[in-house]
């Protein structure tokens, strides 16, 4: 049998993405040096052709013209069994009218969209990306997506609601030119590199895109020159660009900073090989290779802990928030003042970088292949998500990433979210009409943007409501409206409802009179990044709990969260209050009446909502109305007590497993704040309750449950 063809689609020359270049090389050479037999690839690097070359005065215009107009027509004249497009740049060629074939495409990163959404530490939010946007889009036509990193596979199902079973996470491999120089020592190295001799320590930092964070690496340079008493500078290898005079001055270290613009590979590890640590506090990577090229070359790293790089660099690196530059600088003082730290980041690291390479990245790329070729076509309905416009991801959105991850591959999955928020008539209209060219196999509106359904296909059209609480909170006109515009129509415009508990399911049928038989009760999942990280959470509440000041969590500041009566209950008991949502003037006065010990935080993402149930001793949730009640979830779920209120559907989710207290008796609330304060076996043994109940919701149990219901779409 002939060996099958693989076509490498890179990138224009044009483009200067070395990296990319450098992973098509790897790939190729790797597939015809172990698997000639079976496989047999060829790159493609496009051509600019003469006609645009007229354009070469109009770099971007260019560029753009080449990407989507010159590349799809050259790539035509293939016929192979397997496309691999290297950079997620071009995912529009997986467009079937460029490329009939099986795809893969390999994504590096979402920078674009995130940086969009804001969702980059220290970025102001830019334009909307629509380029950009097109090609991401198109990912959904591929066969399979490779991603380097966990966290950009979740970049991928969050940000673009791919379906999790199409993407397969390969690592990056280590170059061979990066190892410890055995040949030349430093002195030489530095000497052939025009750098300080060996009584300067000499700090690298890489890059010369935004998200390196190189205001911060000055920052830490300003803080380790104040307190190292020998000779210090920083050595940056990048390209020039025109903000770093403007850190550079601000910071007062003019000619502190080595610049080194260009080297190749050999090079590259020359520099690592002759420096003293890489500080490397990057705001995002989709992977990060600097620190693992350092490591292999016998250099310690100071890192962030930021996107990818904990995954990367593991227990062999110092990490801190990107944004801390003190403890940073305390991570690169004692890395250059102790030499047991340095041996030990050296030893980590040797083992750390044996997880990466590009063998095993080529194993496991042509396993893909393989799995590709062998597949048997199967129709594979499209669902699309419909989402409101969010600054940010509510428990809404969260809820339903959860369930993604978990949806067989028989379905190809997209997220659509709204343009516009959910305010004025205009807006709304805009909304609907969008919607309608957007739907699909199967359309399903996730809550909050009921009106959606307006247009859509009736038959291939499910609406999930979280709670009725817009009707029952409100009165005379307003209360007909919503029943009408947000209830009333939008159930007669769509096959099935799903609702999130059998309060929620009572409260419907009693607001609509809508058949019983055509609503499914689906409970909200949590997210399993708290069940998986029960274990290690539960160890540390039995050893951590803070009996003497308690840092108590509350979720929520709308009416319905009682936070007032809590602030009440908590007068006089000497505990620290973390309150999640925006606060009013009320409740300022009210936190300040009652003299509560308090911090606040809004408009947080998952990662963060996990780091604050970490620090966290007592989740208090003591709603008076809830559609659900995710919060007591995801507070078991991490190993913490949790105090609700003994109304429904609090009940039923805490399963037997939380403190039920009556949320309009503030002396109820205190008595149960102080039993589990005082009480510890009492406390334990609500712990450990909660952890069993939660796993009754993960989201692989609750994505069967949304299968069953679109087999019947």
């Amino acid at each position: 049998m002939p060996a099958k063809r693989i076509r490498l689609l890179g990138d224009f020359h044009e483009d200067h993405r070395i990296s990319m270049d450098v992973y098509s090389r790897f790939l190729y050479e790797g597939i015809n040096k172990y698997f000639s037999e079976e496989f047999r690839a060829n790159q493609y690097t496009p051509n600019v052709p003469s006609f645009y070359k007229l354009l070469s005065k109009i770099p971007i215009v260019k560029m753009r013209l080449l990407r989507y107009l010159s590349y799809p027509y050259q790539i035509r004249k293939f016929n192979e069994d397997i496309f691999h497009i290297i950079e997620h740049g071009y995912a529009h060629l997986t467009n079937k009218k460029n490329i009939i074939k099986n795809s893969i495409v390999t994504v590096h990163d979402l920078i674009p969209i995130m940086k969009w959404r804001g969702q980059i530490k220290g970025i102001e939010p830019g334009s909307k990306p629509r380029l950009s946007m097109y090609s991401l889009n198109q990912l959904e036509n591929a066969k399979r997506i490779i991603a380097i990193s966990e966290n950009t596979k979740r970049d991928l199902v969050d940000l673009l609601g791919l379906n999790p079973n199409k993407i397969k996470v390969i690592y990056y491999g280590i170059g061979e030119q990066f190892k410890v120089n055995k040949t030349k020592s430093r002195s030489e190295l530095r000497r052939k590199l025009g750098l300080p001799d060996e009584n300067t320590k000499l700090i690298l930092i890489t890059g010369q895109e935004f998200y390196k964070n190189h205001p911060t690496c000055l920052k830490v340079m300003k803080i380790i020159e104040a307190k190292y008493p020998k000779e210090i500078r920083m050595v940056r290898l990048g390209s020039d660009y025109p903000e770093w005079d403007k850190f550079e001055n601000e910071n007062k270290l003019v000619n502190k900073v080595i610049q080194i613009n260009k080297l190749d590979l050999e090079e590259v590890a020359d520099l690592y090989n002759c420096m003293d640590l890489l500080l490397f506090p990057s705001f995002y990577e989709g992977f990060g290779r600097p620190p693992l090229e350092a490591m292999a070359c016998g250099l310690p790293v100071v890192c962030s802990n930021a996107a990818s790089l904990p995954e990367v660099v593991g227990d062999a690196a110092l990490v801190a928030d990107p944004e801390d530059e003190k403890t940073l600088s305390d991570h690169v003082l004692s890395i250059i003042t102790d030499d047991d730290v340095r041996k030990s980041l050296i030893e980590k690291g040797f083992k750390n970088i044996n997880r990466f390479s590009w063998k095993k990245n080529i194993e496991e790329t042509i396993n893909l292949y393989k799995e590709i070729i062998n597949e048997k076509e199967t129709k594979i309905q499209k669902v699309v998500f419909f989402h409101r416009k969010m600054p940010f991801y509510g428990s809404i959105e969260l809820y339903f990433s959860g369930v993604r991850n978990y949806l067989s591959a028989q379905y190809n999955l997209k997220v659509f979210q709204s343009t516009y928020s959910s305010q004025g008539i205009f807006k709304r209209i805009y909304n609907i009409l969008e919607a309608f060219f957007q739907q699909s196999d199967i359309n399903h509106i996730t809550g909050d943007v009921h009106f959606l359904s307006y247009l859509l296909k009736k038959n291939k059209t499910i609406l999930s409501i979280m709670d009725c609480g817009s009707v029952i909170n409100s009165t005379g006109i307003i209360r007909a409206i919503y029943k009408f515009f947000w209830f009333t129509l939008p159930l007669k415009r769509v096959r099935a409802v799903t609702v999130i508990s059998e309060k929620t399911k009572n409260e419907l049928i009693s607001i609509t009179n809508y058949p019983k038989e055509k609503i499914h009760v689906i409970p909200v999942c949590i997210q399993s990044e708290f069940i998986d990280k029960n274990a290690r959470l539960s160890l540390q509440s039995k050893n951590s709990f803070n009996q003497s000041k308690p840092k108590i969590m509350h979720i929520g500041t709308t009416k319905n969260k009682n936070l007032s009566r809590v602030c009440l209950a908590l007068k006089d008991i000497d505990c620290h209050l973390e309150i999640i949502g925006r606060l009013d003037n009320y409740h300022l006065k009210t936190l300040e009446e009652n003299k509560i010990s308090f911090s606040n935080a809004f408009a947080l993402e998952q990662d963060e909502v996990i780091e604050k149930y970490y620090q966290t001793d007592i989740l208090i949730f003591v709603s008076t109305y809830e559609g659900f009640g995710v919060p007591i979830l995801e507070a078991q779920a991490m190993g913490i007590p949790v105090i609700t209120s003994n109304i429904s559907p609090m009940i039923e989710v805490s399963g037997g497993a939380a403190m039920l207290v009556d949320p309009y008796n503030i002396d109820d609330i205190r008595d149960a704040i102080n039993t589990i304060k005082n009480d510890s076996e009492y406390r334990e043994k609500i712990i450990q309750a909660g952890l069993e109940n939660a796993k009754n919701y993960h989201p692989q149990k609750v994505s069967v449950m949304f299968e069953e219901l679109y087999k019947q779409i």
